[in-house]
């Protein structure tokens, strides 16, 4: 398998649309597509982001077959996955619209926000 196989099929592996990935990323639905497709590559950063969500290292995003490793969550991202998950579908909802609007009040400084 090759880079854009393996970031489709970890994508995959946890339920994402390419607009949900893309979000975390802080790239556009559209970067994703053309690395599933082949037609450009993450840059450096992006990738170690890649490889930082999905926990590999980059060989495994080169290699053949890369498994995600289970994720240990810690103190208030545990917190936030207990809440979510005593949330009713509307409360979910909810939440996500203002994580998304706290998102965008308050962004993350990366110096590779923007690939393509």
């Amino acid at each position: 398998m090759s880079i854009k196989d393996n970031i489709r099929r970890l994508r995959e592996s946890r339920d994402l649309t390419q607009q949900e990935l893309a979000d975390v990323l802080g790239v556009n639905r559209a970067t994703i597509a053309q690395w599933e497709t082949g037609t450009s590559y993450p840059r450096m950063g992006t990738a170690l982001q890649l490889c930082e969500y999905f926990a590999i290292s980059l060989n495994d995003l080169a290699d053949e077959k890369p498994e995600p490793r289970p994720v240990e969550l810690l103190g208030d991202v545990r917190e936030l996955v207990d809440l979510y998950g005593r949330m009713t579908d509307e409360g979910r909802q909810q939440l996500m619209i203002y994580a998304r609007g706290l998102a965008q009040t308050y962004p993350k400084n990366t110096a590779d926000s923007v690939s393509a």
